[in-house]
């Protein structure tokens, strides 16, 4: 049996102090980019998101934001960190844990050809396809990966990539822990310092604890492109996948599958960033995507106090694999006193085994903040999102808006205040409501910025 990881979702926290005493000699580059300590009150007029005997309900947090970025020839370490600790002053809610982290170390054993690494991804999921986020229906999660890279250079121009990983996922409330074995070996053929072309063949192995879910295999076949030019960023992969599911009744399914990812700077202040596929997925792999693609975004949108729900929002925690057709695309802007960000979602989720329901999401995030001076800075987020079932009637559009405050007492210490007012249109039975929100916080950062 496997150890018992639910005290790992403080993992990342354990990293940021690590990463503080391997932060080396007075002088040396700063290991945080970013550390900033914050506590705030906020309400909500509706906290369980219902239509009818709606409850009311005054929030407390306390929480944490470290980004580290450290590189060396024998140690990497990145991580970002967003916590909170959430109580829920009337108790209709026990306290939580909310927020996400990213964590990736890597461990030189022989430098440039074998190294150790450790991978964590922390962060909410749904534990119901269509539900509002509320304390009740989003759960913890956690994606821990450990193991060797391996590089051989074969030549001038052509080398030799493998990697192994033992990875261990874990959810608050779904009964879906498993563990799973993956395995990636790949040749490549350096055109340039720029660009590369290979082939790579990936297997991944998924066991669960409970015999609710099946235990499935996955293989994969890909080509592999990569461009890295000075103002823009590709990679491509296709090839084949196969699925196999081992439950009572098995399940094979074979696919052509292909990832895009691309990124360019459109001007020395703004980036566009694509991302098209198709591909053989799980919860796991799309709460990693769902971090990834929301890094700036606070950990209060874990809860909607007083900012637009993101992070996790859309990603339902489930043991069954589907297969995922998405297309994402973000533009961002950062001048010297402003910031905007807009960005599209796509995803048609089709669940092989048919245990969860498959469904249809789509959502546009949008956001501008203005410095209008030293001290004082405003913001404004807007989101809508749909989700609609394949084969049954259910539709949910859910749409809000935020506007905030942020004023700098002083370059460490900072005051805001938010309002939030959000809105759904469900036909599944839950009914149309709305949602009023506010938030005052107080943050201090040790790190001038």
């Amino acid at each position: 049996m496997r150890p018992d990881l639910s005290g790992f979702r403080h993992v990342a926290a354990a990293a940021a102090f690590l990463g503080c005493l391997l932060a080396g000699p007075a002088g040396a580059a700063p290991l945080l980019s970013d550390l900033t300590f914050s506590t705030g009150i906020g309400w909500s007029d509706n906290i369980t998101g219902v239509a009818s005997n709606q409850q009311s309900e005054t929030i407390a947090a306390v929480g944490v934001r470290a980004i580290i970025d450290r590189n060396s020839r024998l140690f990497d370490l990145g991580l970002n960190l967003d916590m909170q600790y959430i109580d829920y002053l009337r108790n209709n809610f026990t306290s939580e844990l909310a927020g996400n982290s990213e964590l990736h170390a890597r461990f030189a054993v022989v430098p440039e050809v074998l190294s150790l690494v450790v991978e964590d991804t922390f962060g909410q999921t749904q534990a119901n396809a269509f539900a509002p986020s509320t304390p009740g229906t989003r759960q913890n999660t956690n994606l821990l990966a450990v193991g060797p890279d391996l590089r051989l250079n074969l030549g001038e121009y052509l080398m030799f990539l493998g990697s192994g990983r033992y990875a261990l996922e874990d959810f608050q409330r779904t009964n879906a822990d498993n563990e799973r074995f993956q395995g990636t070996t790949g040749i490549y053929h350096e055109f340039s310092g720029r660009s590369s072309l290979g082939v790579l063949v990936q297997a991944q192995d998924v066991n669960f604890e409970s015999a609710q879910f099946s235990d499935f295999i996955r293989r994969e076949a890909l080509m592999r492109y990569r461009l890295n030019a000075s103002r823009t960023t590709i990679q491509l992969d296709a090839g084949r996948t196969e699925f196999r599911g081992r439950g009572v009744t098995p399940v094979r399914y074979n696919q052509w599958s292909f990832r895009f990812e691309a990124s360019r700077n459109l001007t020395a202040r703004s980036t566009l960033e694509l991302s098209v596929g198709r591909i053989v997925s799980d919860s796991g792999e799309l709460l990693a995507t769902s971090l990834g693609s929301t890094r700036d975004r606070s950990t209060l949108a874990q809860t909607g106090l007083g900012a637009i729900q993101t992070v996790g929002a859309n990603v339902v925690g489930t043991g069954d694999a589907l297969r995922n057709l998405y297309g994402r695309a973000t533009w961002r802007f950062v001048g010297p006193r402003s910031r905007a960000n807009i960005a599209f979602e796509s995803r048609q989720e089709r669940y092989i085994t048919g245990n969860s329901i498959s469904r249809n999401v789509y959502s546009v995030l949008a956001g501008v903040s203005r410095d209008f001076s030293q001290r004082l800075t405003l913001a404004t987020d807007l989101r809508y999102s749909e989700r609609d079932a394949e084969t049954v009637t259910i539709v949910v559009k859910d749409s809000a808006a935020a506007l905030t405050g942020i004023y700098r007492v002083t370059p460490r210490i900072g005051l805001s205040l938010s309002f939030e007012y959000a809105n759904r249109d469900d036909n599944a039975g839950g009914g149309d409501y709305s949602d009023r929100r506010a938030w005052l916080g107080l943050t201090y950062s040790p790190i001038a910025q």
